[in-house]
C-alpha cells in the first residue's frame, strides 16, 4: 500500500509500507532516497510512484523543429504583450500613482484572461474560434493602448508579431 503526499516545497513523497522508507519524487521525475540502495526509481516488480500520480509525468514535451520555434515565439508574444501593456498603463496614468497602477494592473488583467482561457492548461479553456479572437483582441488592445500613449510604432509590431503567431500556432503546433 502506497500513501502520497506533498511538502512545503511541492515534492511528493510516497511511503512503502514493507519498508516504511519515504521517497520524495521531484517535479521531473527523479527520485530522491530517504535512504537504502534503491536510487534510482521503483525496483523490479514495483509500481513506479511518479506514474499513477495525476497530472504528473516523468517526460516533459519535446520542443523540436518548426512546432517547437512557433511556441517559443508565442511565449515571447505573450511576455511582449505584458511589457507593452505594463509600458502603456505606466504611460498612460497622469500621476505617480495613476502611472504605478495602470503599468501593474493591465497586464495582470490580461494575464488573467490569458490564463483563464486561452492558455493551453487553462481550467476552462475556449474553443477554437474563440480562443483566437481573444488573442487578436488583447493584442489588438495592446496596440492601440501604446499608439495612444504615443509608441505607434511599437504597437503596430506588436499586434502584427502578435497576430502572426497566433495563425501560426494553428498551423504549425496545434493543440498548444
Amino acid at each position: 500500500m502506497e500513501a502520497f503526499r506533498r511538502d512545503r516545497r511541492g515534492f511528493v513523497s510516497a511511503r512503502l509500507a514493507p519498508e516504511a522508507r519515504v521517497r520524495t519524487i521531484a517535479y521531473t521525475g527523479r527520485v530522491r532516497d530517504g535512504g537504502g540502495v534503491n536510487s534510482g526509481g521503483a525496483r523490479p516488480g514495483e509500481r513506479d510512484p511518479v506514474a499513477t500520480l495525476p497530472g504528473m509525468t516523468t517526460t516533459r514535451p519535446a520542443l523540436q523543429g518548426l512546432p517547437g520555434f512557433v511556441l517559443v515565439a508565442r511565449f515571447c508574444t505573450e511576455l511582449a504583450l505584458m511589457a507593452g501593456l505594463a509600458v502603456a498603463g505606466a504611460r498612460l496614468g497622469g500621476s505617480v500613482l495613476l502611472d504605478v497602477v495602470g503599468g501593474v494592473l493591465w497586464p495582470v488583467l490580461a494575464g488573467a484572461i490569458w490564463a483563464l482561457v486561452v492558455a493551453p492548461k487553462a481550467p476552462r479553456r475556449a474553443p477554437e474560434p474563440t480562443r483566437f479572437i481573444l488573442e487578436f483582441a488583447l493584442f489588438a488592445a495592446a496596440a492601440v493602448a501604446l499608439a495612444a500613449s504615443g509608441l505607434l510604432i511599437v504597437g503596430i509590431v506588436l499586434a502584427v508579431a502578435g497576430v502572426a503567431t497566433a495563425v501560426a500556432v494553428r498551423v504549425f503546433a496545434k493543440d498548444s
